[in-house]
């Protein structure tokens, strides 16, 4: 019940973690008084401690989430980590220099625009 009603109230996506107190997880960045107001609507209050991050579900989910979409732009080999709790690390190889295109425009001397660079 408090579930539904904090998505009402606080228009965003709310899940409960198992265990002894009501214990939700807001998918949205909300401050302590906003939730600390939708809860005095209606008799209820935080119980410390406010924690701001998401749980070890919802990282390890985003994790698999962003390892498969770069699975499947063919970007297998590249190293997805969680470091802490709050923070996925994704590492891209650095450029050494500025890529160069392949092709350049050239209007007045080419029929179709481009010409090859050599």
């Amino acid at each position: 019940m408090i579930q539904k009603y904090l998505e009402n109230s606080l228009n965003a996506e709310v899940l409960p973690i198992p265990g002894r107190v009501i214990t939700v997880e807001i998918r949205k960045a909300v401050t302590q008084d906003e939730v600390e107001n939708a809860l005095k609507q209606v008799g209820g209050k935080v119980i410390p401690p406010f924690k701001i991050g998401v749980s070890a579900e919802t990282r390890d989910l985003t994790k698999k989430i962003l390892e498969d979409k770069l699975n499947t732009a063919g970007f297998k080999e590249i190293p997805i980590r969680t470091v802490g709790d709050n923070y996925i690390l994704i590492d891209l190889a650095a450029w050494t220099e500025r890529p160069q295109p392949i092709l350049q425009p050239n209007l007045e001397n080419s029929r179709y625009g481009y010409r090859s660079r050599k």
